[in-house]
């Protein structure tokens, strides 16, 4: 005789869960790490081409009271420095924009992250370096102005190679980020086309749901169904 026993469970116990895949984020942040270290490097070797490409800056006085610097010879060398300037940085954010988009295995929010900390660090670099070797000084012999009263300070020949805009350190990043979402408004699938095991396992999932249908044989009664084609008869009409 079987009964119900107050040792047997009441109910099944349910299946053991399935591990579920996840992004291995651990790997897109070393990634990112490694884009932000190149574009820093890169910017760096930029910035030995901007203290070569940019012509000599101009004279000034340095107040010995507070070290305020003015110019005494107004040029166009500044301007054309930071026009330099923003070409190079420019250049660098639209090639890496499109260069990161084509690695498929790069693409997401954390590249993009990467991509405009990277071309801000590039263009720091990229400054450094060009204050460091595009020549001038920071000091000079002592000299005296006279003004409305003596001024007592130091006349430099040339000035350091510097940016007099520094909205220009944000060209780079704007660019680079600016390309990188045009590109990806143009891809044709919403995962970019990278590698995805959440979307794969949600695919296989959707796949193993569909059965299909037994084919018809001659002879047998239709299927019926929604899916089932319409029957024919007499003439060929339904």
């Amino acid at each position: 005789m079987t009964g119900w026993s107050p040792t047997a469970p009441a109910h099944p116990a349910p299946p053991p869960p399935v591990a579920r895949p996840v992004r291995d984020t651990a790997r897109d942040l070393r990634r990112g790490a490694v884009v932000v270290a190149v574009l820093t490097v890169v910017g760096a070797l930029l910035g030995l081409v901007w203290a070569w490409w940019s012509p000599p800056t101009g004279a000034a006085f340095k107040r010995g009271s507070d070290g305020v610097t003015w110019l005494i010879d107004e040029n166009e060398a500044a301007v054309s420095a930071d026009g330099r300037f923003a070409i190079l940085t420019l250049g660098l954010g639209v090639l890496a924009g499109g260069l990161l988009y084509t690695r498929t295995r790069l693409r997401g929010p954390i590249t993009v992250t990467a991509l405009a900390i990277g071309c801000l660090l590039g263009t720091q670099a990229m400054r450094l370096v060009g204050w460091l070797t595009g020549g001038g000084h920071d000091s000079g012999p002592a000299c005296r102005i006279y003004l409305a009263q003596v001024v007592d300070g130091q006349c430099i020949e040339h000035t350091r190679l510097s940016v007099q805009a520094p909205s220009l350190y944000l060209f780079g990043a704007a660019a680079a980020v600016l390309v990188y979402g045009v590109l990806v408004s143009f891809a044709g699938r919403d995962d970019l086309g990278r590698r995805d095991p959440v979307r794969r396992m949600l695919l296989e999932r959707r796949a193993a749901q569909f059965v299909p249908a037994p084919p018809w044989q001659p002879g047998a009664p239709p299927p019926q169904g929604p899916g089932a084609p319409p029957s024919v008869g007499q003439g060929g009409q339904p």
